[in-house]
């Protein structure tokens, strides 16, 4: 499990600082991505590339805390669902905002009922406007679920 995280992450909480965007996905591509996009749109961008073939060297699915997932205001998905690490984290983390683009559709947990709402395409293929829109979208609906609660 490789991670990549900017110095400044989960260091600072409260409004004015970009939200936190943690990218989940084992694409070798990305694991050489900048990220610069999503930081010219506003987000302070963490990565990881999951458990691989070792589900035992992800804390989440061994029923543990995992300071990235912890830090995240929301998550970008991509990694295999046989893992089931989505569901492992709506579970540890029930208003955090979780678009997943596993099985080709932007799902994102709905915390006030604990179900997946499928609200978008969002394949692999799909822009960075679709992914962008997809993420800033599930973050406002995260914290108004945050406010109510």
């Amino acid at each position: 499990m490789d991670q990549r995280v900017p110095p400044t992450w989960g260091s600072t909480k409260g409004p004015g600082r970009f939200p936190y965007l943690l990218v989940e996905d084992d694409d070798p591509v990305l694991a050489l991505s900048d990220f610069r996009l999503f930081k010219s749109a506003g987000f302070s961008v963490a990565h990881c590339t999951g458990p691989g073939a070792n589900p035992t060297a992800c804390p989440l699915l061994c029923n543990q805390l995992c300071s990235l997932v912890d830090s995240a205001d929301v998550v970008l998905h991509g990694l295999d669902p046989a893992l089931d690490l989505a569901a492992a984290i709506r579970h540890s983390h029930p208003h955090l905002a979780v678009v997943s683009v596993a099985r080709g559709r932007y799902e994102r947990s709905d915390a006030a009922r604990g179900v997946l709402r499928e609200d978008a395409d969002l394949s692999a293929t799909s822009s960075i406007g679709t992914q962008l829109h997809a993420l800033r979208k599930a973050l406002l609906e995260s914290q108004a679920d945050t406010r109510r609660s």
